[in-house]
């Protein structure tokens, strides 16, 4: 990454879509389909989930999407992720 995007902290952005992009692949389509990644913020990725029900289902999968999404991330900007109700 170039020093200019660095030195402003422009690459903090950079990486936090690149997270969010990752999502959908990580979670799958299934899943994909009732969640929507919102944010990144302080390693903690924050998922909007359509229903009670996917929720529930989601915070058993947790340590599966956990791994894939640093997995994929290919660093460790992921230490949580969060299930916040809505779309």
């Amino acid at each position: 990454m170039p020093a200019a995007v660095k030195r402003l902290g422009i690459d903090r952005f950079i990486d936090e879509e690149r997270v969010l992009e990752l999502w959908p692949k990580a979670a799958g389509t299934e899943i994909a389909q009732h969640t929507r990644a919102l944010s990144l913020e302080r390693g903690t990725l924050k998922i909007a989930v359509d229903s009670p029900a996917w929720m529930t289902q989601l915070v058993y999968l947790k340590p599966r999407l956990m791994r894939k999404m640093t997995g994929m991330a290919k660093r460790r900007t992921i230490r949580d992720i969060r299930f916040v109700l809505g779309r």
